[in-house]
């Protein structure tokens, strides 16, 4: 939601409207922190020169 451009804010309003649950800002930001480090540590890692794929066509 964050990445998408809500507010924590947002976020806890939706948290607290969609599932009736009190989560504090403080929290959400925890979260969202932890949440980018990881994401920023994947889009660093180096792409393969070449990515198998199989397609399998069904049968009829």
């Amino acid at each position: 939601m964050y990445a998408r451009g809500m507010t924590v804010r947002e976020i806890q309003g939706f948290f607290a409207e969609m599932y009736s649950v009190d989560v504090s800002p403080d929290l959400i930001s925890s979260v969202t922190d932890a949440a980018m480090s990881e994401v920023t540590a994947w889009q660093s890692c180096p792409l393969e020169s070449v990515y198998p794929v199989v397609f399998r066509c069904a049968s009829r």
